[in-house]
C-alpha cells in the first residue's frame, strides 16, 4: 500500500498534468483541486436556488399551521387534554423538522461560501 500523504499525492497529480504532452494544455482544469473547486461551486449553486423556495414552504406551511388553528377556536382548547397534547405535539414535531432543515441548508450554504467559494 502507497503511504504517500495527500499532500503528496495532489502534487503527483498537478505534475502528472502539467507535464503530460496530451493533458498538458489543459493541466489548470484537471485533477482533484479542480474537480473540488467545481463540485463546490455547483453545489453552493444549487443551494442558492433551493433556499428561497424551501424558506417560502416553511412560511407557508407556518402561516396555514396558524390559520388552522385559529379555526379551532378557543373551544378546541377547552376539549380533553389528550386532544391538545396530540396537536402540539405534531405542530412541535412539523415545526422542528423545518427549522432543522433550515438550519442545515443555511450551514452548507454558509460552509462552502466560506471555505470553498470564496478562496482561490
Amino acid at each position: 500500500m502507497n503511504r504517500k500523504s495527500i499532500r503528496d499525492s495532489l502534487r503527483t497529480e498537478a505534475e502528472f498534468f502539467a507535464t503530460h504532452p496530451m493533458y498538458r494544455s489543459i493541466s489548470s482544469r484537471m485533477g482533484t483541486k479542480f474537480l473540488t473547486k467545481t463540485l463546490n461551486r455547483v453545489l453552493l449553486q444549487h443551494i442558492r436556488e433551493c433556499l428561497p423556495e424551501l424558506k417560502q414552504k416553511i412560511n407557508k406551511m407556518k402561516g396555514d399551521a396558524e390559520n388552522e388553528m385559529a379555526t379551532y377556536g378557543d373551544s378546541f382548547f377547552d376539549s380533553s387534554k389528550n386532544q391538545v397534547h396530540s396537536f402540539s405535539l405534531s405542530l412541535s414535531r412539523s415545526f422542528v423538522y423545518l427549522l432543522a432543515l433550515a438550519m442545515i441548508l443555511t450551514v452548507s450554504w454558509r460552509y462552502f461560501r466560506e471555505r470553498c467559494c470564496c478562496k482561490s
